[in-house]
Formats: C-alpha cells, structure tokens, sequence
C-alpha cells in the first residue's frame, strides 16, 4: 500500500532503509512514492545526489497520513471479519526452519480458514504483537534475552527447544586436530551486533572462546545464508540446529565440541489472551507437543 510506503519513507528517513522494511528493491521504492507524487499531484520527496530529502509536504501530514491507514485498515478487518484468518508474525530464521512443522498442523485446524505469515526482526514483531497487528508471535528467546515482561493479558508457550550450534563445512571439517580443535586463526562469520543472533552470542562469550586475532571476514543477519557459506568451508559459524539438521545428517556441516559455545533457545508462542484464534492455536500446538 502507497500509505504503508510513505509511512515507511518517515521513518526510516532514507529510500534505501524504506525499501528494505518494505521488501522491495530501492529503484522499485522509488517509484512506488513517485506514484503517490503524482496521485496527490505534490512533490513529498527531493531526489539528490546520494540522498532524498523529505518535504514538509510528507512530514505534517503523517499524522494523517495513519489516521487513514487505520481506517482502511478497520474496514478491511469489516470485510474479512466472517473469515478466520490467523495473521503470524515470525522471525526469518523461524520462517525458515520451524514455521512449515507448525504450517503443517494448524492448516488442518477447522478453526482456521486462512493464514497470513509476515517475517520480520525480533524487535518489529513484538511491536507489531503489541499494537494487535499479529494474533500469533513465533520467537526465540534464551536465558539472556529474556521474554518481554508482558502481563496476564498475554500467553506465551515454550513449544520446542532449540540451539545455536557451532558448525563448520567445506575442508575445515578434515582439519581438526587430536582434541577436536580448529587450527589458528579459523575465520569466524558474525550476525551482526544489533541482530537477535548477535545479541545472544556476544551475552554468551561464544565469541571470546576464539583468539581474538581470529578474521572476522563476513558479517550477515540471515542464518540461511551464512550456513551455506559455512557449508563452503569459509569458517566458523553458529546456526539453528532445526534450520542446519539436514546439512548436519548428510555430513555437509560438522558440529563442534560444546567447548566453542552450544546455546540453547527457546520457539515461544505468544497471543493476546483476548485474541480468540491465536490463543486457541497456541493451546492446540501445545497439547498435541505433549
């Protein structure tokens, strides 16, 4: 939606940031609030050099601007309001890795009509669960990144244990020694320090376990992708467990000793008690856990 790009654009204050929230290309982003431009028949946006600058034309009139997105929104909610829609908000990774085990029961649910799925960070969808955008968050969680402190308004259910696991691919897995080791100087691929993944292990000195004159050559948010470069043998790496069990089973990834950092997490669900679908998810998932 135009109004969601705008919306975007504010926030972020760059097309580039705008366009990555939105989950289009930035030339794509572009044109998408140049259409707007011309719909509204106002400029919103000065397209300089190396950068856009907003116009006051956008920025006073965002308060409008989601005024009117609510109520699209509210009537929208009017139209769909006879289906049973549940609309889940999950992490990349979990999209990935647990999502299509959890897919495979709740499409069976005679309760449910209709499933929506948005992938975000950590951070957004818990914004998003707490503005009741979401019926139905799917985060990790560990002992250092506890859950939120919601009240009794809110359910939250353990429903599978999971860890992030120390792996290496390639001609690394031949290059161990007697006690398991990796030789010097073994490159180490990073999340980045505000990411979810980073977060957890910068808290759990898996990374001070390595000298720390090891490479840091790459650092990237998606766990997907740095397990296929690990798989090319580029270094040390830690991923999901759920998202690498195959790599693993065919011999593609090793797993380390528990010496380099074995971390457990937490696949919690999370609905508002009122929120009559997704609490009657989150308790069907759990006692078919059982």
């Amino acid at each position: 939606m135009l109004i969601e790009d705008a919306l975007a654009l504010i926030e972020e204050g760059s097309m580039r940031g705008a366009a990555e929230r939105r989950n289009v290309t930035q030339p794509a982003f572009s044109r998408r609030i140049a259409t707007l431009e011309n719909w509204l028949g106002v400029k919103l946006v000065e397209r300089l050099a190396n950068k856009v600058e907003i116009k006051d034309a956008l920025l006073n009139r965002q308060d409008e601007f989601r005024s009117l997105l609510k109520k699209m929104d509210s009537l929208r909610g009017e139209y769909t309001s006879s289906v049973n829609s549940l609309k889940i908000g999950t992490q990349h990774t979990l999209a990935s890795s647990v999502f299509p085990e959890i897919y495979n029961q709740i499409s069976e649910y005679e309760f449910i009509d209709k499933i929506r799925l948005r992938t975000r960070n950590q951070d957004e969808i818990i914004s998003q669960f707490l503005k009741y955008e979401i019926d139905l968050a799917i985060t990790y969680h560990t002992k250092n990144t506890p859950m939120p402190p919601f009240n009794d308004s809110v359910l939250q259910k353990i429903w599978r244990r999971d860890s992030l696991v120390p792996v290496i691919g390639g001609d690394l897995r031949f290059s161990l020694n007697e006690k398991q080791e990796l030789p010097i100087n073994t490159a180490i691929l990073c999340y980045p320090p505000e990411s979810e993944f980073g977060k957890i292990l910068e808290a759990s000195g898996a990374y001070e376990e390595l000298a720390n004159d090891n490479p840091r050559p790459l650092e990237t948010g998606f766990a997907a992708g740095m397990s296929e470069l690990i798989k090319l043998g580029t270094g040390i790496g830690w991923v999901p467990q759920s998202l690498a069990r195959d790599d693993i089973q065919r011999g593609d990834l090793l797993v380390l000793s528990q010496s380099y950092g074995r971390i457990p997490l937490d696949v919690v669900l999370t609905s508002h008690e009122q929120n009559r679908i997704g609490k009657n998810v989150i308790k069907r998932l759990i006692n078919e856990a059982v």
